[in-house]
């Protein structure tokens, strides 16, 4: 039976990090997060002043662990802002590469007070907090993100995708591949402890 990668994905303070340790502690299945691979590797010093390709070899590094995880035959949800379309087909190629099924979870709040919220949560406890992520600058983030429109496998397959709007606590399945994966996703992420309107962790 194929593994299961889940990719979660959105601008910073979207709301994601909370989603997948939510998915994670519901499904029992790993999480892996590109902060934390930064944050434990010699690019945990995020700066404009840095090379912007590191962010490719934090993606790379996370993204092999991930491969390795599905290859042991279980089941892993990765969490980063794959931004740009290139990094989620990183992604799927590790899924496709280990016989398993990726999924697409996108993070989205139109919140601009839970927003604020949440970036001055982050600013306050230094949770990786990048010298630009001020919220002047997220219309300029959303605008950054590359559009879900061509999201597929290396082999052809389209990708299931979930919209969920942390803000709203709302999934809804914008692809679906008719599997108990994805409903199983779009039912835990709107389940009633699933609120966000409380939550001012680092998104």
């Amino acid at each position: 039976m194929p593994q299961n990668l889940i990719v979660m994905c959105g601008i910073s303070c979207s709301g994601k990090s909370t989603a997948a340790r939510k998915l994670q502690e519901a499904l029992g299945i790993e999480l892996i997060s590109t902060d934390m691979h930064r944050k434990n590797s010699d690019l945990n010093k995020v700066s404009l002043d840095r090379n912007p390709l590191e962010r490719f070899v934090v993606y790379y590094e996370a993204l092999k662990n991930v491969e390795d995880i599905l290859a042991q035959g279980s089941d892993v949800i990765i969490d980063g802002t794959f931004i740009l379309r290139l990094l989620r087909q990183g992604a799927y190629y590790s899924a496709y590469s280990t016989g398993s099924n990726a999924y697409v979870v996108h993070c989205v709040c139109n919140d601009y007070g839970l927003i604020q919220q949440r970036y001055g949560h982050r600013k306050r406890n230094n949770t990786m907090f990048e010298a630009w992520s001020k919220i002047e600058g997220h219309n300029v983030k959303f605008r950054e993100f590359e559009d879900l429109d061509r999201e597929v496998l290396p082999d052809g397959r389209p990708v299931p995708i979930v919209r969920n709007d942390t803000g709203k606590s709302k999934a809804d399945v914008l692809y679906s591949d008719g599997s108990e994966t994805i409903d199983l996703i779009v039912d835990t992420l709107n389940k009633p402890e699933m609120l966000y309107l409380a939550e001012v962790e680092h998104g």
